[in-house]
């Protein structure tokens, strides 16, 4: 980044400058949204990481108010595109869930999966306080927040010269809908998606694995003896419990394969 900038003031006037970047932008978001459309998380981070040294070009070079609201307009669309395209990926069982994250500690333990073989997390594409913090993350620039509204929140904030990711979070918490659990897959695959039985899955022997997998479903069916159907959240205790049953027959279908022989 330092080179471009440094490249950028060697120009001859502020306005070349400014024209120099607003052809950077253009470039940039036509490659965003291909990248989007796609859906190519890789491609998509690529370009998030490009919106931010725009953004941090126009600073450096105090370019006009105008192109620098440009510049940070830019950066929050790819940031949302970034959190969009991981919750499409949640829903669709190519990205890690919540819920599968919670599991995949305990099946690596107990070389129920290798580690290699576990889906993409959404911390691969973006850090942690990134995704979710007190102060505005993506996944607020994303949650029950349509295209449409995304565009309202962007204009109102930028006619308040004010396109900060905590300011366009807060407005998108604003409108945003009540906010619902995070959507596990259309089709949800076992922890995680893995080869045909008997090649390239986990490495160990088969019985040792069976038996591993026969503790802990003892040592959760223990669990749920002291969870008291009172004590759930409504909102939470269907999509939890919807979860579980496609969990139990995706068991019950390869238990029934392996009895099968």
């Amino acid at each position: 980044m330092d080179s471009r900038v440094a490249a950028l003031r060697c120009l001859d006037d502020p306005q070349q400058q400014a024209r120099a970047v607003t052809v950077l932008l253009s470039q940039a978001r036509t490659g965003l949204l291909a990248a989007v459309a796609a859906q190519d998380l890789p491609r998509i981070v690529e370009f998030k990481a490009k919106a931010a040294a725009i953004q941090e070009i126009a600073k450096q070079l105090r370019l006009g108010k105008e192109m620098q609201l440009d510049a940070a307009e830019f950066c929050r669309r790819a940031e949302r595109g970034l959190g969009v395209a991981i919750r499409e990926g949640q829903a669709h069982g190519t990205v890690e869930t919540k819920s599968e994250a919670s599991a995949r500690g305990a099946a690596i333990r107990d070389g129920v999966v290798a580690y290699d073989n576990v889906k993409p997390k959404p911390t691969d594409f973006a850090g942690v306080h990134e995704l979710s913090n007190t102060q505005g993350g993506i996944y607020h620039l994303t949650d029950g927040i349509s295209d449409e509204q995304f565009d309202d929140v962007i204009a109102e904030a930028k006619a308040e010269g004010n396109l900060s990711r905590a300011n366009v979070a807060r407005k998108c918490t604003d409108r945003a809908k009540p906010p619902v659990p995070e959507r596990e897959p259309e089709h949800p695959q076992p922890i995680p998606a893995l080869g045909a039985r008997g090649s390239g899955g986990p490495k160990g022997d088969p019985n040792e694995m069976l038996g591993n997998i026969d503790g802990m479903l003892r040592g959760i069916v223990a669990t749920l003896e002291f969870i008291r159907p009172q004590d759930i959240r409504d909102g939470e205790r269907k999509p939890l419990t919807d979860g579980i049953s496609r969990s139990l027959a995706m068991i019950r279908k390869h238990v029934k394969e392996i009895a099968n022989g």
